[in-house]
């Protein structure tokens, strides 16, 4: 009887133990509160970055939760498909909602989100017109110096962890630099 107790509550233990998404940490907010908002979860399931694709609803804003440990380069499959999705060309009404990622402030201790103002990301080189300028971002460091001047095209390091990605967003906002970059992302060493 003592065996059947304990091989139960062994059981019982490994079948109450579910992975726990962990999402991305900040020390700033810049939106606290969304309101006609679907949640879309993205996480490493079997060795790949998969999303709940069946559960958007269109003309909402779009609420990412990535698990931060995932890089850049493993969530970019699900970005392209996501952000085609909803700034598609031929779609019956225009959506004039946005793509955000949500984060834990850890001074307010509140979950915050940060828009994604990229409408198209592509893992390729795109021309580049004379009023356009590339800007390579590999860290969080990169972003601290910059000081955007033309309409610039940013390309990230697949390489970037999504808790990295998503304060760097941050600090473009809070920067007010997002005003001064193109609608492209480039996702390419």
């Amino acid at each position: 009887m003592k065996k059947i107790f304990i091989l139960l509550s062994c059981i019982t233990l490994f079948v109450s133990c579910k992975k726990e998404m962990k999402i991305s940490r900040a020390n700033e907010t810049i939106l606290e509160e969304i309101h006609d908002f679907s949640p879309i979860f993205i996480d490493n399931i079997k060795g790949v970055a998969k999303s709940n694709r069946n559960n958007i609803i269109g003309n909402t804003h779009w609420i990412i939760t990535a698990d931060r440990d995932l890089t850049l380069g493993d969530i970019t499959e699900e970005l392209i498909y996501l952000t085609n999705k909803k700034y598609k060309d031929d779609a019956m009404h225009p959506d004039d909602k946005n793509i955000l990622f949500i984060y834990s402030d850890t001074l307010k201790k509140q979950n915050a989100f940060v828009p994604f103002h990229f409408k198209k990301i592509t893992t390729e080189n795109i021309p580049l017109n004379e009023h356009q300028s590339l800007v390579k971002i590999n860290n969080l460091d990169d972003v601290q110096e910059l000081i955007f001047t033309r309409q610039t095209v940013i390309q990230f390091s697949p390489a970037i962890d999504v808790e990295t990605f998503t304060n760097i967003l941050i600090n473009l906002h809070l920067n007010k630099t997002f005003y001064n970059y193109s609608n492209y992302l480039i996702i390419k060493e």
